[in-house]
């Protein structure tokens, strides 16, 4: 395991366009693979905190009291980031290119306010100037940023914001045997998903289109993970995927070896991998913005 081949020589958003760009139109994804990745995204990737739409409603109601009528949420995967906006907005749209990941948004759509329909970042099938609030979770990193900004600018009434957010890496400080877990996850993440790279520097660079923005990165995600379920949060990665195609030996046991990657560090060899427990952090990255 310490001699894993990295993913060198890929381009890793091209790894991750073309096994699940979540906004290519042209995407060929073999529908077995799609499934596969929205089943772990929907069992293994975080949740985002209150404390995010918080901040944005905050932004929004600078120069917009409400009531809001419509918010639209670009990208939304599995709805972990649609169904946070549902008590803050008549109607909510989740819009994302892969039928699999929008039929698990519906199957676990609770909400009467809530719609998840097919559709691209580039391409937003809502009418001009109706939009209250724009988000994208996690996702932007996928699209063609000037025809999504274009689009952003077509929907949003006047005053109306965009919030673009995301986390790119995940912190193992609060863990006792923290620097370990982390020095394993650092190796895994560029060995095994190229493509966390292109996350963590788009992150960076974001630039809203907006003169009126900010950037907020005091808010986190805090979740416990078993090191079982964290095996899981790296096949919800489009590279984790590539890996196994680019290295054969390790298909179909690529998952095993995560977890033993994990459970070295532990001292308790008795506890099995779907009961040990380990603290996870996830810095996020907010950037807000509105429409004049």
């Amino acid at each position: 395991m310490d001699n894993l081949p990295s993913i060198h020589g890929i381009s890793a958003k091209k790894v991750g366009s073309d096994i699940m760009g979540p906004f290519d139109s042209n995407n060929t994804i073999a529908e077995g693979l799609e499934i596969q990745i929205s089943d772990a995204y929907y069992k293994f990737r975080p949740s985002y905190p209150t404390a995010v739409v918080e901040r944005i409603i905050t932004f929004l109601g600078h120069k917009s009291s409400g009531p809001y009528n419509l918010a639209v949420d670009v990208g939304c995967g599995s709805g972990q980031s649609t169904r946070l906006l549902c008590d803050h907005f008549e109607k909510v749209i989740g819009y994302d290119v892969s039928e699999s990941q929008v039929q698990y948004a519906v199957e676990s759509n609770h909400s009467t306010n809530i719609e998840y329909k097919l559709g691209s970042a580039e391409n937003i099938p809502v009418a001009d100037s109706t939009v209250d609030l724009v988000t994208s979770a996690t996702a932007s990193n996928w699209f063609d940023e000037q025809h999504f900004y274009n689009e952003v600018d077509r929907i949003l009434k006047p005053n109306g914001c965009v919030a673009i957010y995301g986390y790119a890496h995940a912190l193992f400080h609060m863990n006792i045997h923290g620097k370990r877990l982390q020095n394993v996850f650092d190796e895994l993440k560029y060995k095994i998903s190229g493509e966390y790279g292109t996350a963590e520097s788009h992150y960076g660079e974001i630039k809203l289109p907006y003169a009126e923005s900010e950037r907020v990165d005091t808010i986190s995600i805090e979740r416990d993970y078993t090191v079982a379920d964290f095996a899981g949060f790296f096949k919800s990665r489009p590279g984790y995927y590539a890996y196994q195609d680019n290295n054969p030996q390790y298909r179909g046991t690529l998952d095993n070896l995560l977890v033993q990657k994990f459970m070295s560090v532990f001292d308790d060899v008795n506890t099995p991998p779907e009961k040990t427990v380990m603290h996870v952090t996830f810095p996020l990255y907010l950037f807000l913005g509105r429409k004049l």
